[in-house]
């Protein structure tokens, strides 16, 4: 567990670089092996080992940021279980995912021959602990599937059909070989017994990854999840987590609980579940669209946000997504007749809303609002009116009355967008000049185009409360669901 938690974390500057290594290595005995299991030639050793996984840790910072999980685990066991305890060490095989990973190619292993380009990998590994730290690591390509997430359980059906799988019975499989590795490696250390592999089935034992699915809406110089993806990986990786996405194309009629009409709904009620209860949630991203308008899509949305949301399962809107699930549940959207609202804006939190922030990060992260949190704006719709029964407002500003609204259960929306820095506000505001949308000041609620794409009090170049609201997002998405804040 701490080896995948210091695995997972962010690295945002050379300190936290020297943070990650420490921790990570110290997971290690000083002369570990990494050992290829198909040909049991020692691949990286002691220095060596730490040198290319510090080079791993640097290049991969960026978007996509360095994720690991384990989709399935097996603990390797003595046949007789009175000679568990006698071990001398102790080995674990997984199954484990990557991605966003770049590694050095070349003889040199700082980099300096080469990088490889962000890469996804499936492997399958056993590590064998002695004296509480990791002194071998055998790996290979996951040749067989075990952490394909489309298979899941199913694949490992017939592996299950006993509580403890013989190791003799394996043969040549993946497993099989891992665990002759692990006889012979107990024999070596004078303890000659069979062993047995027992799976792990505890899923928060393998500290899986926080699956979400985003509902991507038309729009963007970029596609939307892409943006929300990055952002959602970045805050996972403050705490040493990491998450998986899935993606719902609307405009194409995907949807969680269905994708052709209305056929995963009826009388308002989820018919057709493909597995909703694996995500712990689902993002809905800004959109070029406007909730009022008559597309096909934007009505089939709407539908789904009621069921999902009639079905309790969590939901953040953000822009586009917070006016549509604002729509959706009863409430009213229209065309800010002041114009724009664009950069970086502050919005004055209410006291729920503080409240209910404070809850998600804890005072003090929630104390560094100080009342106002600071995010990026692009919109022209606003949220107006009453709110949806059972709803607070998260607060607001001049421009915009509602900035996001919360019930305390299952329902969390923002009407900036936490996952766009500036340069990607810049391009967006050139793309609205260059298409005659935004081309004067009094196209604007408030502020100049100027005063926002240099530095006034609205630039774009501001520094936001981004990171703590992708925080507060990812801890509502994972924590179990709570009851409505004190009236």
């Amino acid at each position: 567990i701490r080896q995948l938690n210091a695995y997972n974390c962010l690295v945002d500057s050379p300190d936290s670089l020297e943070s990650k290594c420490s921790e990570f290595f110290g997971c290690f005995a000083d002369e570990v092996e990494v050992i290829d299991l198909l040909t049991g030639k020692t691949l990286l050793a002691g220095e060596r080992f730490r040198t290319r996984y510090r080079t791993v840790f640097r290049e991969s910072a960026s978007d996509p940021v360095l994720q690991a999980w384990v989709k399935h685990r097996w603990v390797v066991e003595a046949s007789n279980e009175g000679n568990a305890a006698s071990l001398p060490c102790s080995f674990v095989i997984d199954a484990e995912t990557y991605t966003g990973l770049v590694k050095p190619i070349g003889d040199a292993l700082d980099g300096t021959t080469g990088l490889s380009q962000k890469l996804d990998a499936h492997i399958a590994v056993m590590y064998m602990a002695c004296s509480g730290r990791i002194s071998k690591v055998w790996f290979t390509a996951d040749s067989e599937g075990l952490c394909n997430s489309k298979k899941d359980d199913a694949c490992l059906e017939p592996l299950d059909k006993k509580p403890r799988l013989d190791a003799s019975a394996l043969s040549d499989s993946l497993l099989g070989r891992f665990s002759r590795v692990a006889r012979q490696e107990l024999a070596a250390s004078h303890c000659a017994v069979e062993v047995e592999l027992r799976r792990v089935k505890d899923r928060h034992s393998l500290q899986p990854p926080i699956l979400v699915g985003i509902l991507n809406c038309p729009g963007g110089l970029t596609p939307y999840h892409e943006d929300i993806r990055a952002f959602l990986q970045r805050a996972a990786a403050a705490q040493g987590r990491a998450v998986d996405v899935r993606v719902f194309e609307t405009s194409q009629m995907e949807m969680p609980t269905g994708s052709c009409g209305t056929c995963g709904i009826k009388n308002g009620m989820i018919q057709q579940v493909t597995n909703l209860s694996a995500y712990a949630g689902f993002v809905i991203s800004g959109s070029v669209a406007s909730a009022y308008d008559q597309d096909r899509w934007i009505a089939r949305l709407k539908e789904e946000v009621s069921a999902l949301h009639e079905g309790q399962h969590k939901l953040v809107g953000i822009c586009f997504g917070h006016q549509v699930i604002f729509n959706a549940l009863g409430g009213r959207v229209e065309k800010n007749t002041k114009g724009w609202e664009l950069g970086v804006h502050d919005i004055t939190l209410s006291e729920k809303g503080r409240e209910y922030l404070a809850g998600l990060l804890g005072e003090a992260c929630a104390f560094r609002f100080s009342g106002d949190m600071k995010l990026q704006m692009v919109h022209q719709d606003i949220t107006v009116g009453e709110l949806p029964a059972g709803f607070w407002s998260l607060g607001g500003s001049p421009s915009a009355p509602v900035q996001g609204v919360f019930n305390g259960s299952n329902v969390l929306t923002f009407q900036g967008h936490p996952e766009f820095n500036a340069e990607i506000m810049l391009k967006i505001i050139d793309s609205l000049k260059d298409k005659g949308i935004v081309t004067k000041d009094s196209d604007l609620s408030v502020g100049s185009l100027e005063d926002i794409q240099r530095d006034g009090i609205h630039s774009v170049r501001r520094s936001t409360d981004a990171s703590l609201v992708g925080q507060a997002i990812l801890n509502f998405l994972s924590a179990p669901k709570t009851t409505a804040p004190r009236t």
